[in-house]
């Protein structure tokens, strides 16, 4: 059985010699075993089944990737500066910038800590696995590469839920006054930048604190949401929408950005309301969510960790005081205690205090990842479903509208590692399979589609709910 993988390696040589190039004799034949190594390798992936072949190549790119971070540590070894190497990863024009810093990361991580590149080319870590920890790695000057705990942790966990994992071995070990000089120093070189590109468009780039584009991308986010429910949401196709994403995100930015009631006061990137007598209600903009979770050890000051907003980074002493200042605050009370979490069969819809409570349990899409404001809460086990799942915390999960559909259109249940706190899916069984919904009657208009579904689902989604400001 062909897999259709292989291809004749003959036509596509990469032997030095037959391209013409001049070459030593030694790099000629490592050029010919690569090649002969390659051909028995594609006489393999032709012979195998396309999930075997798939598999096999993943090892392969995966040794590849180890012995070219173990080469490229060897060189930062040397005494070459990190963007020495990035620069020769670029010699060809053939590696975006982009690519160059990661791998040039990776190589860093390796340098800190060779047992990764060995676990890279065992496949006990993905390369993908890999860069989460090069990247904790310089947030933490190396640190987060040494511990064993947190590599055999991201190991065990999926690249997009791992990076959760590191983020929060980078919180419990950094020190409140290093965010702080952070932030002071991301603020003091805060600007606006333009330039054009060989394309001939413009770009309008923002560079500062990390709070402040979460908040600008946060708005963003949410006005390109309103724009594709407006342009038709679900209703329409991909292609039938009159705007691909990045069209609205981009519409939706310069909405934010030049309208008057956007910025005549109040919140300047969260769509403030608008001030003034002349204001119309109807245009009036909530601000944007901001949840921010901490112990009251960490409210009082007794406890001098630094706080993290949730979906972003650590908050600055002095941006957290700023934030309480500006801001509605809502309690969350971790442990449940004052507010209704669980409801059981009483209600369907999760009520804002357990989305309260989802937000500061999963941060955001628990399987991709995808920031909180554009997720629903999904029951685990249906709710209409003959297992009639109940309306509790421990039977909700965040997930964005792309895994929410995935879920539900391949009929997977969520499970979550009460230790590690991480999510994995199983097929559900025949009773924690929801009945079918009807097709939705096309003779109606979009404008009454989208009326329908709105009274059907009962309580609007996180996005369409009334803002806050931060939460803690």
């Amino acid at each position: 059985m062909s897999s259709g993988v292989g291809t004749n390696s003959k036509s596509r040589s990469i032997c030095g010699a037959e391209l013409g190039v001049r070459h030593r004799p030694d790099h000629v034949e490592a050029r010919q075993l690569i090649e002969a190594s390659w051909a028995a390798i594609e006489r393999c992936l032709d012979s195998a089944p396309i999930t075997e072949a798939l598999s096999h190549l993943e090892f392969v790119r995966s040794c590849a990737d180890a012995s070219e971070a173990t080469l490229l540590a060897a060189r930062l070894e040397s005494g070459a500066s990190p963007r020495s190497v990035e620069s020769l990863l670029q010699k060809n024009e053939k590696t975006s910038k982009r690519t160059a810093k990661t791998r040039t990361r990776r190589a860093n991580a390796v340098k800190a800590n060779p047992g990764i590149a060995k676990k890279i080319a065992s496949g006990e870590l993905s390369p993908d696995q890999a860069d989460v920890l090069a990247t904790a790695a310089e947030r933490t000057d190396g640190a987060a590469a040494k511990d064993e705990t947190l590599i055999e942790k991201v190991a065990a966990t999926p690249p997009d839920q791992a990076k959760k994992v590191a983020d929060e071995w980078v919180r419990e070990h950094t020190a409140a006054d290093t965010v702080q000089d952070r932030y002071d120093r991301q603020r003091r070189l805060r600007c606006v930048k333009r330039w054009t590109t060989d394309r001939h468009t413009h770009v309008l780039a923002l560079e500062g604190d990390e709070a402040s584009i979460d908040r600008v991308e946060l708005a963003i986010r949410n006005r390109s949401s309103e724009m594709w429910r407006a342009d038709g949401g679900r209703e329409l196709s991909a292609g039938e929408h009159p705007r691909t994403r990045d069209h609205r995100n981009f519409d939706a930015a310069v909405e934010l950005f030049t309208r008057h009631d956007g910025f005549g006061g109040g919140d300047p990137v969260g769509g403030g309301r608008t001030t003034g007598s002349g204001s119309s209600p109807s245009r009036q903009r909530p601000r944007s969510t901001i949840v921010v979770t901490m112990s009251a050890d960490q409210m009082t000051g007794s406890d001098p960790s630094p706080v993290r907003q949730v979906a972003s980074g650590l908050l600055a002493p002095t941006l957290l005081a700023e934030m309480f200042c500006g801001s509605e605050l809502v309690g969350q009370v971790v442990d449940g205690s004052g507010q209704v979490l669980w409801q059981g069969r009483t209600k369907r819809y999760f009520t804002d205090e357990q989305l309260v409570a989802l937000i500061a349990r999963d941060h955001g899409c628990v399987q991709c990842g995808a920031h909180y404001s554009t997720c629903d809460a999904h029951h685990i086990i249906p709710w209409e479903s003959p297992a009639r799942g109940p309306t509790d915390i421990e039977n909700g999960a965040l997930l964005c509208s792309d895994c929410h559909h995935r879920v539900h259109e391949h009929e997977l249940v969520l499970m979550r590692d009460p230790t590690s706190g991480t999510w994995s899916t199983r097929p559900a069984r025949p009773h924690e399979i929801a009945p079918k919904r009807s097709a939705p009657d096309t003779t109606r208009t979009i404008a009454q589609s989208a009326s329908d579904n709105r009274s059907e689902r009962g309580r609007p989604k996180l996005h369409e709910r009334r803002r806050t400001g931060a939460l803690w």
